[in-house]
């Protein structure tokens, strides 16, 4: 199994601390990608 293989399966939350310019770019990366996104932009999050 490839690492794009495993990442699809594994369908993993990744947390995201960006600036609003590049965060829909970002976060449709990550979804195009297999993962799931969070944009946070407080730490307590």
């Amino acid at each position: 199994m490839n690492n794009l293989e495993r990442l699809r399966s594994e369908n993993p939350l990744i947390v995201c601390y960006t600036n609003d310019v590049v965060k829909n770019f970002t976060a449709n990366g990550l979804l195009s990608l297999g993962a799931s996104p969070a944009m946070s932009e407080a730490p307590e999050e």
